[in-house]
């Protein structure tokens, strides 16, 4: 299941990776905590989580902050990788944790790419900017495009 995991995280930066202007943001990764981070042209964080299932079925995790990828989530995640006394503390992670509060963690655009073991396929899930409504993403639709319209229309 770790393989398969850590084979799904680096597919994932890939796909990311090939997309026009998206850079992967190193971090000193924890155990339990973001899979990746991104940053993309008009984003300047944008938190992916990485799914590898049989079947292709989109299922985030619950922790004890709430759901995977929710703003409680990443405040949390972000409160500890910013506490010295912390296992997730890092240079590198403190930096990041005071972006995430700059940015507000409502604020932050989530991705999740759902791998289909079966197919290869991948099919990508974002989170709605400030909910826990999550979407997948259509067909001819840039990811980039998607979340620049979720940042777009949060005041409205």
């Amino acid at each position: 299941r770790q393989t398969l995991g850590d084979a799904g995280e680096a597919l994932t930066a890939r796909l990311l990776s090939e997309q026009p202007g998206w850079q992967e943001i190193l971090f000193d990764q924890p155990k339990h905590g973001f899979d990746r981070l991104f940053t993309a042209p008009g984003l300047p964080l944008v938190v992916i989580e990485s799914k590898v299932h049989s079947r292709g079925v989109f299922q985030h995790g619950q922790t004890q902050s709430g759901a995977q990828g929710s703003p409680e989530c990443i405040a949390a995640q972000a409160a500890k990788m910013s506490d010295p006394d912390s296992a997730q503390w890092s240079p590198a992670n403190e930096r990041i944790a005071a972006l995430i509060r700059e940015i507000g963690p409502e604020n932050l655009p989530v991705v999740a790419v759902v791998i289909e073991t079966e197919t290869g396929r991948a099919a990508i899930h974002y989170r709605t900017v400030g909910g826990d409504l999550w979407q997948v993403l259509e067909e001819g639709v840039s990811l980039q495009e998607a979340l620049q319209s979720e940042r777009s229309g949060q005041g409205e």
